[in-house]
């Protein structure tokens, strides 16, 4: 039984495609090793729930903030000050609480667990978290401690 050319070469591409998603999820995951990989890590995932929060208090669009990052690497902080690392605490706090009314929303299908929900007092330990985590990034950017590590051939140290 013979398998017809075309049939191999999309069998090729599916194959070169599916490696090159994974490359592109084991190097997310790789930065994350380094201290600063974790920092922009945790600020794009602020970041993002700032947006998430915009459009809430916009549109009125709930959709789930992200905790992942920090549920990663919270506790891997601690080359941080302990001021920031309490404001990150703050804000990530928000974002689960919110979380967890959105799914007890949708698990009873009702839409007064939202209600109480006031989108300014959520925002601003947020952009609090991300004014401080920026700062603190702007001044340990050429630190030598924080700068990621060079990798030699294939990724290896």
């Amino acid at each position: 039984m013979q398998i017809s050319e075309s049939v191999l070469n999309v069998l090729l591409i599916v194959a070169i495609l599916a490696l090159m998603v994974a490359n592109f999820f084991l190097k997310q995951r790789r930065a994350e090793k380094e201290p600063m990989g974790k920092v922009t890590a945790i600020y794009f995932e602020l970041s993002s729930n700032k947006r998430k929060l915009a459009s809430v208090a916009a549109k009125g669009r709930y959709k789930k903030l992200g905790a992942g990052a920090w549920k990663r690497n919270g506790a891997k902080l601690t080359f941080l000050p302990l001021e920031l690392q309490k404001i990150l605490e703050d804000a990530f706090k928000v974002a689960e609480d919110y979380n967890l009314r959105l799914a007890e929303a949708k698990k009873f299908a009702s839409s007064s667990y939202m209600a109480g929900i006031d989108v300014g007092k959520m925002q601003a330990p947020v952009d609090k978290a991300l004014t401080s985590l920026y700062a603190w990034v702007q001044e340990n950017i050429n630190n030598p401690e924080y700068k990621p590590k060079r990798r030699g051939l294939f990724g290896l140290r």
